[in-house]
């Protein structure tokens, strides 16, 4: 089953699955609906549910389509830039060989991939390593006004942003081609936009997140844009040692923000069973660790941002992320403090993740 995704084929190229759309449509399995569905506010709109796909799998208007038709309500369209950037070298995910939770240890000292996907979904730990791709606006921004028309009563759709380093480009226009970007987004009338300041795997751009000024300038610059388009923001891990660094740097940027979405995945040294790097050059030096070996990191950060916010009575969402595979993962996020619980690995494997969570909580939880 495993060795089998729904959303992705892991034995094909990025472009190739752009180009065939999602496996599932070609199994032509059956779609299960909901029934008695009890709606939650979110962003001041009525939904169908807490829950849904983050950034990542849904590549185009066709994976958004079928996303939104399997009953995961909140969803956001892959990180798109301003200019077309190219997809790093096949392969692009992996199965790991993580038992319990990943360490930074183990991170740095370099994670083994198996042969093959486990047999249980809640065992699955996997490497992706795309290098966040876009075939630019001339492709996403039709696109995505396509995807748009997907939405049904009670669904929203987010858009992913991010901002490119360019020839030329000092960290100014760098900040301001986020804003750039963002502002194609809006001009589509999306709902809502996230704005990825946390990918672990792009050569020279790094993780902004732990860069208070650069986080704070970036926000400014989006919500000026924006106007009162709620604005998501998406964090990486922050360790121990980090808890006075995230709370300044809360304190700095929620003026401009409406949520948190947060984990994106852990960085990690990849390597074949004979020690050597497991993806080609191209890729650069760590890779993002998603699933079941990351909910630990998913779970803390959620837990501070919980509390962060309730000492200082902010007014932000809390979206959590990481190793979401099964109704029990979900829950427990929800009981730990997110508002919204969004899954990628676990949505990829298994599509009918949202009506399963449907059918065990209808949401109440």
């Amino acid at each position: 089953m495993l060795n089998h995704p729904a959303l992705y084929d892991t034995n094909k190229t990025y472009e190739q699955n752009i180009q065939n759309g999602p496996p599932f449509l070609h199994k032509k399995q059956k779609i299960k609906t909901r029934k008695k569905i009890k709606q939650v506010t979110h962003f001041g709109m009525r939904l169908n549910s807490s829950f849904g796909i983050s950034a990542g799998p849904l590549f185009h208007s066709q994976f958004v389509k079928l996303a939104f038709e399997l009953g995961f309500d909140i969803n956001v369209y892959k990180t798109q830039r301003s200019v077309s950037f190219k997809s790093n070298s096949f392969p692009n995910i992996l199965p790991l060989n993580i038992k319990g939770n990943l360490s930074f240890t183990q991170a740095n000292h370099g994670i083994k991939v198996r042969e093959k996907f486990p047999d249980e979904i809640s065992q699955l730990s996997i490497t992706n390593s795309f290098g966040n791709p876009s075939h630019g606006p001339e492709f996403w921004v039709p696109d995505l006004s396509k995807a748009l028309l997907s939405e049904q009563k009670g669904q929203l759709l987010i858009m992913s942003v991010v901002g490119t380093l360019q020839d030329k480009f000092n960290a100014e226009d760098y900040f301001k081609d986020f804003a750039y970007t963002a502002s194609l987004a809006h001009k589509t009338g999306v709902k809502a936009i996230e704005i990825n300041l946390s990918c672990p795997n792009v050569k020279g751009e790094g993780i902004l997140c732990f860069n208070i000024e650069a986080v704070e300038n970036i926000c400014k610059k989006v919500k000026n844009v924006l106007g009162n388009t709620p604005l998501i923001i998406k964090l990486g891990y922050f360790d121990t040692s980090q808890n006075e660094l995230l709370e300044n740097l809360l304190s700095k940027i929620t003026p401009y923000i409406h949520a948190i979405s947060a984990i994106n995945t852990l960085p990690a040294k990849i390597i074949t069973r004979t020690g050597e790097n497991a993806f080609p050059n191209d890729h650069g030096t760590t890779s993002g660790v998603c699933g079941r070996s990351i909910q630990w990191a998913g779970l803390s950060m959620v837990k501070k941002l919980q509390r962060i916010r309730k000492n200082n009575m902010y007014d932000f969402s809390i979206i959590g992320i990481g190793g979401v595979l099964t109704e029990d993962d979900y829950i427990l996020y929800r009981t730990s403090g997110a508002d919204i619980v969004q899954s990628a690995t676990g949505a990829i494997w298994d599509p009918e993740l949202a009506y399963k969570i449907w059918k065990k909580t209808n949401y109440d939880s």
